[in-house]
């Protein structure tokens, strides 16, 4: 047999191979994808959270054509987003008992752009693991099975980011106005589903302006326009029910002050109690409760600064604690804590090994910005409090990074393998 025939019938056992390695894969991730669905609908119906509660409450009145509202009057106390999702979903038919499953099938979504991130940046296929450990992340499967908004914001950040691998890799880095269009609708859906993002929001609309280099203008017409024009009607929606022109949600106010008080610590969240705060406020109106608990935490952190300053850095420490207890009582105990450590102390080395291996496959632009996001916002979640579970969204940066280092050893072993075989 000439060396020819034998070079040939060594690339297609490697093609074959490759094939076989993409096919079971692919079905690996779709029976994860299933069982998530599943599991997240059985777990999570019905809602364990006062949170799930409102928004679903929210979304049934918007679907039956009450409006915006909550215990039968106009609200601004959730950011739109996320109940909009939800009605949609109910007036298409989804009975309000398998609601859970669309936070699931936003977590393969979120996936799928994972293991599309992570191929481009590893430069291999084995890259595709980001969207495994995506859809294994312990945080992730727990969020997907509650009705909270973090799961369509680890989906949205994780599109934003698989958009702006993609611009970024082109050689013509000029966005098509379609596209443009899209990226500003995915901006205005992400800090009108977790205004806490409004930080990562900007960076990355600028992020994209920065590269649009000779097309800047239209970018910024086009995604600018598609990004404010949401937040301009739900802020527009709220001048008229509510007579005040609240931009993102009515709760601003007593999430600064439980995040700053005398009670709070690092890690208190929601469980600090001010009963005459509370009950002065309790004829107000929404809009005026939430002034008054914010100028309540302004008047703390005035008049105890000192304190105010060692609490902000307890809460900055706070935003990268693997795990913190819930407030409301939850199933799992000591083997839930045991797992979301485990997973993010993981994740994190997988993390730095990523950073070391950046001599290999290079750190990309948007590895950077999308690093850089993931602590910077330690600084803004501690103005108002820091938890787990307030983080899940960008814990998903230090994922899809921990599927690149992943790709990068097997890449590597596999070559080596071949070059010993050879």
């Amino acid at each position: 047999m000439s060396d020819r025939s034998v070079d040939e019938r060594a690339i297609r056992d490697r093609r074959a191979a490759r094939s076989n390695v993409l096919l079971a894969g692919s079905l690996v991730f779709t029976v994860l994808s299933i069982a998530l669905v599943a599991f997240a609908v059985k777990v999570g119906t019905p809602p364990r959270y006062y949170d799930e509660e409102a928004y679903l409450e929210i979304a049934r009145n918007i679907s039956e054509g009450e409006g915006f509202s909550l215990n039968g009057v106009p609200t601004a106390n959730r950011p739109p987003a996320w109940p909009l999702i939800l009605a949609v979903c109910l007036v298409v038919g989804l009975p309000a008992g398998v609601l859970p499953a669309v936070s699931a099938l936003l977590l393969v979504v979120g996936a799928i752009a994972a293991a599309y991130i992570g191929v481009h940046l590893s430069e291999s296929r084995w890259g595709a693991v980001a969207g495994l450990l995506v859809l294994l992340y312990p945080l992730n499967v727990y969020s997907a099975t509650t009705l909270y908004p973090q799961t369509a914001a680890t989906a949205i950040l994780l599109l934003l980011w698989a958009i702006a691998t993609r611009t970024a890799g082109r050689t013509s880095r000029r966005l098509p106005v379609a596209i443009s269009a899209v990226v500003g609708l995915l901006l205005a859906a992400l800090v009108l589903a977790v205004p806490t993002l409004i930080l990562t929001g900007f960076a990355i609309g600028m992020w994209f302006w920065w590269q649009q280099r000779g097309n800047r203008l239209r970018y910024l017409a086009v995604a600018g326009i598609c990004a404010a024009v949401p937040v301009l009607a739900w802020t527009a929606r709220n001048s008229i029910e509510l007579d005040s022109p609240v931009m993102f949600s009515t709760t601003s106010g007593w999430n600064l002050l439980q995040g700053n008080n005398a009670e709070a610590t690092g890690d208190s969240g929601v469980t600090a109690e001010f009963p005459e705060t509370v009950s002065a406020a309790a004829a107000m109106t929404e809009v005026e409760r939430d002034a008054y608990y914010r100028d309540a935490a302004i008047d703390w952190i005035s008049s105890h600064p000192g304190d105010a300053a060692r609490l902000y850095g307890a809460k900055v420490i706070n935003y990268f604690a693997p795990y913190n207890a819930p407030a409301t009582e939850s199933q799992g105990g000591g083997a839930v804590r045991a797992i979301a450590i485990a997973s993010f102390v993981a994740v994190g080395a997988a993390t730095v090994c990523r950073v070391l291996m950046r001599s290999r496959v290079p750190l990309r632009s948007t590895e950077w910005l999308f690093l850089t996001l993931f602590f910077a916002n330690a600084l803004t979640m501690a103005v108002f409090f820091t938890r787990t579970r307030f983080r899940q969204p960008l814990d998903n940066v230090l994922v899809v990074e921990a599927g690149v280092a992943v790709a990068i050893v097997i890449a590597l072993t596999v070559r080596q393998t071949r070059r010993h075989v050879g």
